[in-house]
């Protein structure tokens, strides 16, 4: 069969919302469908349109090992999309033509040829996804709709495949811009006059989530300076929820991948392939808006102690996925209030072990980590007996190192499988892409006029029967232990920023009645 070669990340990632997945009844199910996705000549001509019908391929040929495009006239359009997911996925068997499909994803005025339609549209900030309506496509130049529309079409039509928590009529009207900002905001027509970024802007984390908030922001029209900064490369795991990478781009850097990307949007983009710090440093740390999708509770609260001006950051967790948005450091909860640890860290040591299933050899497995040397045969057969896999694979994996082996063999799930129940949360695509793509948002809010007090969460389950997000208040860590309580801090972001006195959110006696004093966000994955 088709199926990708990093398909086993899927079946890990859907194990998350399908109770009782395995492979093996992951991968019959796949061979008894073939997806569709149906739309006419016109929808390619306008930036939603294009933006629905790209993505929708990027994240259907990701899973799917069948993908028929139906369309009324076979233009170059069509030919792109087919490109597109054969570049994603090699093996794939992407045909167009009218052949009836399991199901489709129909966009604008095309007509279904399947069993099953799941109908997309947009409409600037508002996306429109029915299992029996279809949807007109706007022509603004607004793509966040058509992002979140390409989303919820794609969890829908995933849930509809493995037959979960599908009604019988789903409808879905949902507005990006009410979701993301208070009752009676308005914001400029920013896509049809661009918007300027008025300060050094970041992207940090060039990784699921970074990707996808470049893909939108790529559609956008930005005048100013945009830095990306990772410092790692493509691997051929990655490839499971990169909204951007082709097949061809396993080895490349991630920054470049996203850089490609964002450089449509007509910013000058600074690529920097080096971890946070050593980022913020060469600007003095003086960085006006910073997007966050890194992957590590340390590597947030790092960000947050450089003391950015503005900060949003997202995340993909087991039943959510969502952003918070930091207008102002000591106005509501921090960024690094948001990760704290609860208790007592584990040591890199001590987490390789119990992921390996050794955590007797953590003081191994640390000499190993530090020596990088190949894991030993009898460690190694240890490993293979206790995460039920074959010993070759785990010498193989071995043989680069330990961490190689944790990385690539667990994180990358190449010899942990869901029966394991060992691995990390590893999310399907579209939570990945919904997440970055409300990352963008909060980003264009911003520089577009809108103005948030202080600290908001925004959160939602795309993966289960539609609901709104809900936005609630953050405040800070209770225990007073964050930066965002010390006094130095606060006053160093003042003196940075030009801002007046601090204006307490947190009042004699706690937090304000019937807001919640802090909602933690555990370790999100991407």
């Amino acid at each position: 069969m088709a199926l990708a070669d990093y398909y086993r990340r899927n079946v890990l990632a859907a194990s998350g919302s399908i109770l009782g997945l395995n492979e093996d009844t992951y991968v019959n199910r796949m061979s008894e469908v073939q997806v569709g996705l149906a739309f006419s000549s016109g929808v390619w001509s306008s930036v939603e349109g294009r933006t629905l019908l790209e993505l929708l391929v990027r994240l259907m040929a990701r899973v799917y090992p069948r993908l028929i495009l139906h369309t009324d006239v076979h233009g170059p359009a069509t030919d792109r999309l087919a490109r597109l997911a054969r570049a994603i996925n090699p093996a794939i068997q992407c045909t167009i033509g009218s052949q009836r499909a399991s199901f489709d994803i129909v966009v604008g005025a095309a007509d279904a040829r399947c069993d099953r339609a799941i109908f997309a549209g947009s409409d600037g900030w508002t996306t429109r996804v029915s299992t029996d309506t279809p949807s007109s496509v706007g022509s603004s130049g607004n793509p966040f709709g058509a992002a979140a529309g390409a989303c919820l079409a794609a969890a829908l039509l995933f849930r509809s495949v493995f037959e979960v928590d599908v009604p019988a009529k789903e409808t879905i009207h949902y507005s990006l811009f009410e979701a993301l900002t208070a009752p009676g905001q308005q914001v400029g027509s920013w896509h049809e006059q661009g918007l300027e970024l008025d300060g050094p802007t970041a992207l940090v984390g060039c990784g699921a989530v970074g990707n996808a908030a470049a893909f939108v922001l790529g559609q956008c029209s930005l005048r100013g300076t945009v830095a990306v900064i990772d410092p790692e490369d493509v691997d051929l795991g990655n490839l499971q929820r990169y909204a951007l990478t082709v097949r061809q781009d396993v080895g490349r850097a991630k920054v470049d991948v996203v850089k490609r990307a964002l450089s449509g949007s007509g910013a000058r983009i600074v690529r920097m392939p080096v971890p946070w710090d050593q980022a913020a440093a060469l600007k003095r740390f003086r960085w006006s808006h910073v997007i966050v999708g890194l992957d590590s509770a340390r590597a947030r609260r790092d960000v947050q102690a450089s003391l950015p001006c503005w900060v949003a950051n997202a995340w993909t967790q087991q039943d959510d996925l969502g952003v918070s948005v930091h207008p102002r450091f000591g106005e509501g909860a921090c960024l690094s209030c948001l990760y704290l640890p609860g208790g007592p860290s584990r040591s890199e040591d001590e987490i390789v072990a119990a992921a390996l299933g050794i955590p007797e050899l953590s003081r191994e497995v640390r000499r190993l980590l530090y020596k990088g040397d190949a894991v030993p045969i009898e460690i190694a057969r240890m490993i293979a007996e206790r995460l039920h896999v074959p010993i070759d694979d785990v010498v193989v994996q071995g043989a680069h190192g330990i961490r190689n082996l944790y990385s690539n063999g667990v994180c990358g799930s190449l010899l942990v499988t869901t029966a394991t129940g060992e691995t990390d949360y590893v999310p399907l695509p579209q939570q990945s892409v919904m997440a970055g793509t409300l990352l963008a948002a909060t980003l264009v809010l911003h520089l577009s006029g809108y103005r948030q007090e202080s600290t908001q969460i925004h959160r939602m389950n795309i993966m289960r029967p539609f609901a709104p997000a809900t936005s609630l208040p953050a405040m800070p860590d209770p225990r007073g232990i964050c930066i965002c309580a010390d006094d130095d801090y606060v006053a160093t972001y003042q003196q940075k920023w030009h801002f007046g006195k601090r204006r307490s959110s947190r009042p004699e006696g706690g937090s304000p009645s019937g807001a919640p004093n802090h909602i933690p966000i555990h370790e999100a994955r991407y």
